[in-house]
């Protein structure tokens, strides 16, 4: 569920706040995903973006997640 709303679509958060929002064009794309397995799973951020904006991606990013893991 959780890498639904994060990553999956147009209105997903990370398509929303990093490429929709953003003027500076950072990320070509954002996406999360999650796989399951038999002992246990995996979940996943991923992005397309320039390489000199490699800071960048990585602070926008990180906030991301921190107001993923700060909902109540």
């Amino acid at each position: 569920m959780i890498s639904i709303i994060l990553g999956e679509g147009q209105s997903s958060r990370l398509n929303q706040n990093l490429i929709e929002k953003n003027n500076e064009h950072i990320f070509i794309s954002a996406e999360a995903g999650a796989y399951s397995f038999k002992d246990g799973g995996n979940f996943l951020v991923q992005a397309s973006f320039y390489p000199d904006k490699k800071e960048d991606v990585i602070k926008l990013m990180e906030e991301e997640l921190k107001k993923l893991l700060e909902m109540n």
